[in-house]
């Protein structure tokens, strides 16, 4: 979500008394956190991924859940990379 469609986002539930925009607002930070956790921890794992062949890494992707690989391509993906799968 970019700063501007957050912003808004936000606006809406300061506006809107239905929506708690405290918990929302906590729980989006929550996450943001979480996937800067993520993103740390694929980048340590970056530099092991390059040192397995092909067979190695397919492999390992057999191994992983379909949602699992379904994430980890899509973080790939949020933050720049090259698919591994």
């Amino acid at each position: 979500m970019s700063a501007k469609a957050y912003s808004g986002f936000l606006f809406h539930c300061y506006t809107n008394p239905k929506i708690p925009a405290a918990d929302i607002s906590e729980k989006m930070h929550d996450i943001c956190e979480q996937l800067h956790t993520l993103e740390d921890r694929l980048l340590e794992l970056k530099p092991l991924l390059s040192k397995l062949n092909e067979q190695q890494l397919r492999i390992l992707t057999k191994q992983m859940s379909v949602q699992c690989a379904s994430f980890i391509h899509t973080l790939h993906i949020l933050f720049g990379e090259n698919p591994l799968i």
